[in-house]
């Protein structure tokens, strides 16, 4: 019991000296602890983690102090922990993950020095181990809500270390932290089978039993994601978990440790039957820059940007992958931790605005409201004039503005050349972001008399990660007309929608499988259906014109639909993430083939819980099942956008593809109206008032809706009309 007591003491002192700032006790107890784990007694599993603690107390003592002797001496001891750490046990990535980012605080603080540049090279290689131990954690996670957990920790240390990769000189490296990290998320999402299921569908009963029995002998899911570094950085918040409210050993067993509390050699005997066998979801082969290169190529796109947030001071860039040529980062102070309160004023002024329609139960104060939407738009204006400081230099550190504005028609140039094609991997909460409505201010030596919004000038695709891309340009597009379906479900609050789903059917898809609440309603297992998971003859384009809900998690996003025959509203008829995750595609994640999805209801490329776009409707549908996808950011007027989703269609029948039919779409919402090119399904309409709106310089009208998916513009087809 005393030496428990003494190998203990290292942590205790180290999160009470947080408070008391007393170098001397914290010595003390690392000189406690090291002297009990000189003495037998310690399973091999708990020694690396007691390691683990004195090297924490280490580091704390080194804060305190400045005495780098206390830096190095923490790195030793996570060294050696990781050395006697067994194959396979819990615990390995966080322990990694800290002897990384030490060795990179070393590196930072000896910029100069001998051997700050083997530290830095050395934590990127940890990291990337680190994030391939995570990996194994996702594969062993005990259902989606704790596999999410694992996989959006390991995201946010794949970007704080592309940033060491970049101060590496390994800009290649950086693309591989980022990839490793945010391919986790929609892989951790994939899988809702607990590993006994898993374990027990590969024909391994023995082994699943024994994981069913440690699991009941288990206190429940007392993990935590974080690192035992990260839990004493966090110590001073106020949160639930704060780790002054633990006890040593509670500290010392919770990074990584998940549940249950399983013997070494379960786990290690559970990971060698799982690895490889769970799929390319759960185990992703990851991106290469020569995958990405050769996916540019194939698809004609002209760059693949991953707009990486900033997590320290000066951080923030663009890493640049062309089909040619070096991968270069463009470091820019718009994406630094201080230059992004733009997005932050309009992650508040969403918050407020969502908090305000949610409690509108008719009793609420309609003026209110009116000036938290009024606040938003705002917010949005702001936000679209900081995305063109970021997307404007990358166009021109890539040589693209003269081309940008001659395909658009701004320069009056003789050819007309194609048009910028640009994938965009925005990472954390720049997800949240509608890059396409960027305003950016032409060089002036063009002439252009005025700013121009981004999809004026470019295609934009939106991807979760390069693989996400890769994956998308592989499939082969179906003709939307061939085998169309149009859903509708709403009540009154849609009424725009409906129409919307006539004037389709009877304008451009008269062949149309159509469903409506009265007539053929869709449920999520006829939705399923019609996306090709569970059906012979897949549908080449699936609309959908219903309400979409944003959650923290894929049990939680939701499409609204018709509940099954029988079943009341509520829970049946709802359409999760986890469902479209988890619906065969013709026995292989990489389908040869995908239909386009249009989502036309509320929030169907946005999460709540990060604002990242690793895991949206739209995402998934490209992961999953879809060619291209097409999705909204916010809650999305039904009114205008039924004019929007009318445009786009007339686009499609034009020979467009997706991407550029958006583009079309969007563009012809920005002309005047005097100028607007007619449209077929505009015809008629009802309200055609709304047709004389000026929508310029109301992105919220038209700016939410994204595309993810192929790039690549229609190959056969001469693309004309493009500048509608």
């Amino acid at each position: 019991m005393r030496d428990l007591l003494d190998i203990t003491w290292a942590p205790l002192i180290t999160l009470t000296a947080i408070a008391e700032s007393d170098p001397g006790r914290i010595a003390e107890g690392v000189r406690r602890a090291r002297a009990a784990l000189e003495r037998t007694g310690f399973s091999a599993e708990f020694r690396p983690r007691a390691r683990g603690g004195i090297a924490i107390a280490l580091d704390t003592l080194h804060q305190l102090t400045g005495e780098t002797a206390a830096l190095d001496e923490a790195i030793a001891e996570l060294t050696r922990a990781l050395t006697e750490l067994p194959d396979g046990a819990p615990g390995g990535a966080g322990l990694t993950w800290d002897l990384a980012a030490l060795r990179a605080k070393r590196a930072a603080l000896r910029t100069d020095a001998p051997g700050a540049d083997d530290d830095l090279r050395a934590a990127v290689d940890l990291a990337r181990a680190s994030l391939r131990l995570s990996a194994d954690d996702v594969l062993l996670q005990q259902g989606v809500h704790r596999g999410l957990r694992i996989a959006r920790a390991a995201a946010d240390r794949g970007r704080k270390a592309a940033f060491w990769a970049l101060r590496a000189g390994r800009t290649e490296d950086a693309i591989g932290c980022l990839e490793a990290g945010r391919s986790l998320v929609l892989g951790a999402a994939a899988v809702s089978a607990g590993v006994a299921d898993r374990l027990a569908a590969l024909g391994e009963n023995d082994l699943a039993e024994r994981w069913r029995e440690a699991a009941a002998g288990s206190a429940g899911e007392r993990g935590d994601d974080r690192s035992l570094l990260e839990l004493t950085a966090d110590a001073g918040a106020d949160a639930p978990a704060d780790p002054r409210h633990r006890t040593p050993l509670e500290l010392l067993a919770a990074p990584g440790s998940g549940a249950p509390a399983l013997p070494g050699d379960l786990r290690r005997r559970s990971l060698e039957v799982l690895r490889g066998q769970g799929g390319d979801d759960v185990q992703p082969v990851l991106a290469t820059v020569g995958d990405l290169r050769a996916g540019l190529r194939a698809t004609g796109a002209d760059a693949l940007l991953y707009l990486v947030p900033g997590v320290a001071d000066p951080d923030g860039a663009v890493l640049v992958v062309t089909a040619d040529g070096p991968v270069t980062a463009l470091p820019l102070p718009g994406l630094a931790p201080d230059g992004r309160a733009p997005v932050a004023a309009y992650l508040a002024g969403g918050a407020d605005r969502q908090r305000l329609e949610a409690a509108d139960d008719g009793t609420g104060n309609p003026r209110e409201r009116e000036r938290a939407v009024r606040r938003w738009q705002r917010a949005l204006d702001d936000l679209c004039g900081w995305a063109g400081e970021v997307l404007g230099p990358v166009l021109g550190h890539l040589g693209l503005w003269d081309r940008a504005l001659a395909e658009a028609g701004l320069t009056g140039a003789a050819r007309v050349p194609d048009a910028v094609r640009l994938v965009i991997v925005p990472c954390g909460d720049l997800g949240v972001v509608p890059w396409q409505a960027a305003v950016l201010e032409p060089p002036s030596g063009y002439g252009v008399p005025r700013a121009v919004r981004a999809c004026e000038i470019a295609v934009l695709t939106h991807a979760a990660a390069g693989r996400e891309f890769l994956r998308a340009a592989a499939r082969r597009r179906m003709a939307p007309a061939d085998r169309p379906a149009l859903v509708f479900h709403g009540l009154d609050d849609l009424a725009w929608a409906e129409e919307e789903i006539d004037t389709l059917a009877a304008v451009h898809y008269r062949e149309a499988v159509v469903h409506r609440p009265d007539e053929n309603p869709a449920t999520p297992e006829t939705v399923l259906g019609l996306l090709g998971g569970r059906a012979a003859a897949p549908a080449s384009l699936v609309h959908l014109a219903c309400h979409g809900l944003a959650g923290p998690d894929p049990t939680e996003s939701v499409l609204h639909l018709a509940p099954p025959d029988g079943e009341p509203s509520g829970p049946g008829g709802e359409l999760t993430l986890s469902a479209l995750l988890e619906t065969p595609a013709e026995g292989d994640a990489f389908r040869a083939a995908g239909p386009l999805v249009v989502c036309g209801g509320c929030e169907t490329d946005l999460t709540t819980r990060d604002h990242d776009e690793a895991l949206t409707l739209t995402s998934v549908l490209v992961h999953r099942l879809a060619a291209d996808a097409i999705g909204s950011r916010w809650q999305v007027d039904d009114m205008r956008s039924e004019i929007l989703m009318l445009v786009l269609h007339d686009a499609l029948g034009r020979g467009l593809a997706p991407p550029d039919a958006l583009r079309a779409a969007q563009r012809w919402m920005l002309t005047p109206p005097d100028r607007r090119p007619p449209v077929r399904a505009l015809k008629g309409i009802s309200a055609a008032w709304r047709l004389t709106e000026d929508l310029r310089d109301r992105p919220d009208t038209w700016a939410g809706f994204v595309h993810q998916g192929n790039p690549a513009p229609a190959p056969a087809r001469r693309q004309e009309g493009e500048d509608a």
